[in-house]
């Protein structure tokens, strides 16, 4: 392959034995476009479906597209010289073009059985998927400066487009068997919802400073509108997420968000903390089971037991750390030996952090596909420990490489345990979310990131 890279280039024409409605109707369903936007992709005598992708991911989206009906050829970048697909027209060489590449050996299938995906599900059964990010801190540094400054400059107004550039760039560079992931959301409609959220906020705080008694009954509109936020986010969130094309969905009700995010949490205090892993459980599970990939849901199997195993280690670390602490204090020990017991709360806050999102990626399910997540404790304490000095060190200009180092370890230490074909995948017909509540859970500084 070498660097080499091809689009996937639309003929004009569809695979003998499919009907052109049916295939329209494919791409409807498969690329989540409207109908009218499929006729005039069918229409085309030549169309370019997808750029600048390597060779092995441009075998796979032609031969998904093969499958759906259409004729395809793999045109080398920059040159006229394609790989026809079998079935599909090869193009003539002009002058100085490339030769073409050896032809593609894909078998085409005029009808997808189920028979044809029991057995493609055979062929790819038991497959390691590893993730991978391909950002780094360089790159983001170039980012994150431009949209502090043209943020300031614009007193805030540039945040929406520095909110979807930051998105984007992560998002583009995280990649799982050979695909990228998008972030679809439009900056204006960003910016739009983030004024009316930010103006909301601005009136309830001037309220606030002037009427008291006035303020106090607004408190219950943002308790029983908490539940409505989380949805909100959530849903905007996931909307706008895709991978190969389909985008995610969340979709929950009301009663499941205030029931999880409100009743359960109230029962915490009277319980003096023990009912806090079932309650971080369900949560969980909250926003696992109500997301979706195209049309096919989340599914999550951790349970309160595992979860409470998990916070009792942390409790004993926490409680080893207070007794030690009390020790020094009652047997008037030197206090600068007190800096030594640092590292095991640091330790323990490690410990929570690795074991808790290893368990909930390992017990996540999408169809008959699992997650496992990898993570260890002291590769994550090291990585917090020299962020944390690396950007304090900098006075804050290390924040880039910080957080692309974080989310590289972690992207990197999550396997998707396939078993099948990952392009059979439906989509689903979502409405599209508005951003109000979205905004409204940032400028409250609600983090619901799965």
């Amino acid at each position: 392959m070498n660097g080499t890279l091809y689009h996937v280039v639309y003929k004009g024409e569809i695979v003998s034995g499919f009907d052109r409605e049916a295939v329209c109707q494919n791409l409807t369903r498969v690329f989540s476009i409207s109908a009218e936007k499929a006729k005039k992709i069918l229409e085309g005598s030549r169309v370019i479906l997808k750029q600048n992708l390597d060779e092995t991911a441009a075998r796979r989206f032609g031969t998904r597209l093969q499958k759906m009906g259409l004729k395809v050829a793999l045109q080398l970048t920059g040159a006229a010289a394609s790989a026809s697909l079998p079935g599909a027209l090869r193009t003539r060489e002009k002058p100085g073009a490339e030769k073409p590449i050896p032809p593609i050996e894909i078998k085409a299938q005029k009808v997808t059985t189920a028979a044809d995906v029991s057995k493609t599900s055979v062929r790819t059964s038991g497959r390691s998927l590893e993730f991978e990010f391909r950002g780094n801190g360089t790159e983001y540094f170039r980012i994150w400066i431009v949209n502090i400054l043209l943020s300031v400059l614009t007193l805030g107004i540039y945040s929406a487009w520095a909110k979807v550039r930051k998105n984007q760039y992560f998002y583009g560079n995280t990649r799982l068997d050979e695909a990228a992931f998008e972030y679809l959301a439009d900056p204006k409609k960003i910016l739009k919802g983030r004024m009316i959220a930010g103006g909301i906020i601005l009136t309830v705080n001037l309220i606030s400073q002037m009427h008291s008694t006035l303020a106090m009954l607004l408190t219950p509109i943002f308790f029983f509108g908490f539940p409505w936020v989380i949805n909100r986010t959530l849903a905007f969130r996931a909307y706008n997420s895709a991978y190969r094309n389909i985008r995610f969905g969340f979709k929950a009700t009301y009663g499941q968000a205030f029931k999880t995010f409100v009743l359960w949490p109230m029962a915490v205090l009277p319980t003096l903390g023990f009912l806090i892993p079932h309650v971080f459980q369900l949560q969980k599970r909250f926003m696992v089971e109500n997301s979706q990939y195209g049309k096919t849901h989340f599914t999550f199997h951790a349970t309160s037991r595992e979860y409470f195993r998990i916070f009792l280690i942390a409790g004993l670390l926490m409680l080893a750390g207070a007794g030690l602490i009390g020790m020094t204090i009652a047997f008037h020990m030197p206090k600068p030996i007190v800096i030594l017991f640092l590292p095991l709360y640091l330790f323990m806050f490690a410990y929570l952090s690795v074991s808790s999102t290893n368990l909930f990626y390992s017990s996540t399910r999408i169809g008959s596909h699992r997650f496992q997540g990898m993570l260890k404790t002291k590769d994550y304490l090291m990585l917090v420990l020299t962020n944390t000095l690396a950007t304090a060190l900098t006075l804050g200009l290390f924040i880039p490489w910080a957080q692309v180092r974080t989310i590289r370890y972690k992207i990197q230490h999550l396997i998707l345990k396939s078993s099948g074909d990952l392009d059979t995948f439906m989509a689903d017909n979502q409405k599209e979310v508005g951003t109000f509540g979205e905004e409204l859970g940032g400028f409250m500084d609600f983090d619901f990131g799965l």
